[in-house]
């Protein structure tokens, strides 16, 4: 299974993720218009497991879509 490397913006999260068949989704809601500047954002799709957290900690966001 691939392993992919990323990290957040500023550089103080890092992570890795392992996609076996890599996918991904186009959303075209509000929020994802606001966060992106764009018109829609591209995600890819994980599984919990699959990702390792390598520098930094993770903060919660939640929101609920109307989609």
């Amino acid at each position: 299974m691939p392993t992919y490397k990323g990290h957040c913006h500023c550089g103080q999260t890092e992570w890795t993720v392992k996609l076996d068949e890599p996918s991904h989704t186009l959303c075209h809601c509000d929020a994802c218009k606001i966060v992106s500047g764009g018109e829609f954002t591209l995600n890819a799709l994980a599984a919990k497991d699959d990702i390792k957290i390598t520098k930094g900690t993770l903060k919660t966001y939640d929101y609920q879509g109307d989609s």
